[in-house]
């Protein structure tokens, strides 16, 4: 009978696991590991007790129903959080590469002398490339003949962490900045040992440039072409180089200050991006583009006066700010004309 019972159990676990094996693809992996383990488990006990005596019998089929129900369990919870282990694959991969670069700059260049000036020119001219002609394939001939790519879980996962990331460098900034003896409002960068916090701050924030691309890869997937405009790319492309030359010439001092009310900035914006995910109402939502502009007409104004009052900052990168600074006032001026007289308009054909 004991026999009996041990191959009914073992036959019942092994259903079990086929069952498990049917959940998502992003967790089949784990769901075999834990299948496998299960069956190792379940043969043991089915083989103890076909060789158990009478007296232990009752004992040992009691071990293995309850090893049949620990599958069942294991088997329901692989296939319930399969898609979890999907949406933070993402994530994660980003967030082992900021470990990374923090390990690695720290380690080699927190004793040099102007450290960031090491950094490389091919990768940005590498990466504009890839990203112009990358979106221009992929809405021009990839997506033209294909169905919008439904991307919500690792769009949700993406702009999570631009959140979260945002938020970390506001407080890692404000606490650099207010720091016993943090830079000034104008100025230049400290490149000894001492100044290399602030510059990694910086330098972390010129990466992140890379990562925000995406925005214009998930546009392209989900077939939003006519959110894929020239502004829109050349905005991405010109804040990248920018980014670059501050990092590469003066990776420290006032430079902050544009790196910090952008990554305030981008809370608001990547917050909002993922509420509207997850169908949640923003606050701030008819405040984002207006909170954009006062961000570049404070940091022009900033850009004039530390041209005016300061010599430690070179003045060709001031000028490159007041630059892009006018660019993006530009483009987000019109972004926000258009979002208005499409708002007037719509009100006109509800009035009629």
């Amino acid at each position: 009978m004991a026999s009996k019972v041990a191959k009914s159990a073992h036959e019942a676990a092994t259903s079990t696991i086929s069952g498990a094996k049917d959940g998502f693809t992003s967790s089949l992996e784990g769901t075999r590991s834990i299948a496998s383990d299960a069956l190792r488990d379940v043969s043991r006990v089915a083989s103890a007790v076909s060789k158990a005596s009478a007296k232990d019998a009752p004992r040992m089929v009691c071990d293995a129903t309850d090893t049949v129900r620990e599958v069942a369990y294991e088997g329901r919870k692989a296939d319930e959080t399969g898609w979890t282990s999907d949406m933070w694959k993402p994530l994660c991969v980003v967030t082992i590469q900021l470990v990374a670069m923090n390990w690695c700059w720290s380690a080699e260049h927190r004793q040099m002398y102007d450290p960031f000036s090491t950094i490389s020119l091919a990768l940005p001219i590498v990466m504009t490339f890839v990203y112009v002609a990358g979106i221009l394939y992929l809405k021009n001939s990839y997506m033209v003949n294909r169905e919008p790519f439904q991307l919500k879980s690792y769009m949700v996962m993406y702009n999570l962490f631009q959140t979260l990331f945002n938020v970390w460098s506001v407080v890692s900034f404000l606490k650099e900045v207010f720091a016993e003896n943090g830079p000034t409002f104008i100025s230049g960068a400290d490149k000894t040992p001492a100044g290399f916090n602030l510059g990694f701050l910086i330098w972390l924030h010129y990466n992140n440039k890379y990562i925000e691309m995406l925005d214009t890869v998930f546009m392209a997937l989900r077939k939003k072409n006519n959110q894929i405009t020239f502004l829109h790319m050349w905005h991405h492309t010109l804040i990248l180089w920018a980014w670059w030359a501050v990092v590469r010439f003066e990776c420290g001092g006032t430079s902050y200050f544009g790196a910090l009310m952008n990554s305030g900035i981008h809370v608001m914006m990547y917050a909002y991006y993922l509420l509207a995910l997850l169908k949640v109402r923003c606050p701030w939502k008819r405040h984002l583009t207006q909170a954009q502009l006062t961000q570049f007409v404070i940091c022009l104004a900033h850009a004039v006066y530390a041209f005016t009052y300061t010599t430690e900052y070179p003045r060709w990168l001031i000028s490159l700010q007041v630059f892009v600074m006018l660019n993006m006032l530009v483009f987000f001026a019109g972004f926000f004309y258009n979002a208005r007289c499409q708002m007037v308009a719509r009100g006109n054909s509800k009035a009629q």
